[in-house]
């Protein structure tokens, strides 16, 4: 399997900031096709609202807004983009940790214990 990346979408994200408590948040994975992105020369990915009409739909009925990207490699480690500008100003390091800790959970922890039950 080849690279993959997704879009972590969030609700909550200012209540969980107000509050100071990661689990407020809810969040999930937007898979994207490789259509719907362009990877720059810097090795940074390039996505357009325009190239992803069937994202903002979803996340516009659902309540969800792109907080940012994830590029899973081949080997599955995973790194992210995050739109620091869609971040609360007055407390954008607790943001970027939920981002984190959100992120974390879909692309390491589900795929483990997807596998680890697979194999019991």
């Amino acid at each position: 399997m080849g690279k993959r990346v997704a879009v972590l979408l969030v609700r909550h994200l200012s209540e969980a900031v107000r509050q100071r408590r990661v689990e407020v948040v809810d969040s999930e994975p937007y898979w994207l096709t490789p259509e719907q992105y362009r990877e720059r020369d810097d090795g940074t990915l390039e996505m357009h609202p325009s190239d992803v009409p069937d994202l903002m739909t979803y996340a516009r009925q659902h309540a969800f807004r792109p907080l940012g990207m994830v590029v899973i490699n081949e080997e599955g480690d995973y790194s992210d983009f995050v739109d620091e500008t869609a971040l609360p100003e007055h407390d954008r390091e607790f943001a970027l940790q939920i981002f984190h800790t959100h992120a974390h959970y879909w692309f390491i922890y589900v795929p483990w214990a997807a596998e680890t039950q697979q194999n019991s």
